[in-house]
């Protein structure tokens, strides 16, 4: 982790970074954009550990992309040697604040950011100081009395109780699963009828549950793609590697490559949407079997006489070199 208390090469890359994408923003963000950004990349900077910061951004509805694209540099960083990591820093800053920028163009990503930087306000201790309401002296006195009543109060509760509790870590891992899911959910909603979507939702979750089992080979093909295309969205489920960067980039083709076969299958086959739902596991109706029709043999009425030949009805005229072939060939041996 990247830490205060020790200058690994991570922390020092990790710091440079930020100060360079610090120092780019007014050149590449919006100018109504840009305070904000400078704002949040500043508070990053200042924290003992990044990590905690990037996950403080993850934790807040709406800058999910942000934050996957600052795991995946800490994490690129430790995979790749010095040298050749510290040569791709500009591109990486190019990259970063380009994305960045197009980032805050959404409402949502600016709101989201904005409670980020309010948090990071009130962690730091950065609250504007608010200039004091006068009250006339008797109202001062009841109002002083009433903070005492609150704070003998809070001073009885339980350290465990008075103190919130701390929100555990989370991997890339874990962060992008939850926020593929929340946005599969919320465009299943918008996509699919609302008579299929609550079923789409729950049997998402049974496909999950069955991500590393091989599907029935009589599978629909909707299915197995809806199936494939999952697998392709959290790699790491199936046991295959990924790039942290190129599966948020695709991110968006496979949520609408999974919603396409949901719905195709809902339309041809929800049988096994609904099935499947009702028993809480993935269940493939089995084909109908073809039923296979005898054909009885015709009649001995009905079949046709063969007609046999005799001896006497072949016609004199004929050669009859069955008959005189051996002959033929006593004359000849007698001859010789």
């Amino acid at each position: 982790m990247i830490t205060s208390k020790e200058l690994t090469f991570t922390r020092f890359y990790i710091m440079e970074f930020l100060q360079e994408v610090e120092q780019k923003i007014p050149q590449t963000v919006n100018e109504d954009r840009a305070g904000l950004a400078r704002e949040l990349i500043g508070y990053l900077i200042k924290q003992d550990d990044v990590a905690d910061g990037i996950e403080l951004i993850a934790r807040e509805q709406g800058s999910g992309e942000l934050s996957i694209f600052l795991f995946d540099i800490v994490d690129r960083i430790e995979d790749y040697p010095p040298t050749v990591a510290y040569d791709a820093l500009p591109d990486i800053v190019e990259d970063f604040v380009s994305g960045l920028d197009l980032m805050l163009e959404e409402e949502e990503t600016v709101a989201a950011i904005q409670k980020v930087n309010q948090r990071f306000r009130e962690d730091l201790g950065e609250i504007a100081d608010e200039k004091p309401v006068e009250m006339e002296p008797e109202l001062e006195t009841e109002a002083v009395a009433e903070v005492v009543d609150e704070s003998a109060g809070m001073d009885e509760l339980p350290p465990e109780e008075a103190a919130e509790p701390a929100e555990p870590d989370i991997n890339f891992e874990q962060y992008f699963e939850r926020e593929f899911f929340q946005k599969l959910s919320d465009q299943i909603d918008d996509t699919l009828d609302s008579d299929i979507s609550s079923p789409a939702k729950s049997f998402m979750d049974i496909l999950f549950e069955n991500i590393s089992n091989d599907p029935d080979s009589a599978s629909p093909k909707s299915l197995l793609e809806a199936l494939g295309k999952l697998r392709s969205a959290l790699p790491w489920r199936t046991g295959d590697s990924y790039s942290p960067s190129a599966l948020v980039a695709n991110q968006p083709v496979l949520l609408t490559g999974i919603l396409e076969n949901l719905r195709i299958l809902a339309e041809r086959d929800q049988e096994i949407i609904t099935t499947s739902v009702m028993q809480a596991r993935l269940v493939i109706p089995e084909a109908p079997v073809a039923e296979i029709v005898e054909e009885t043999p015709e009649s001995d009425a009905e079949e046709e006489p063969v007609q046999e030949f005799t001896q006497e009805e072949i016609p004199r005229n004929q050669p009859q070199l069955t008959r005189f072939y051996p002959s033929i060939l006593k004359a000849r041996s007698r001859s010789i």
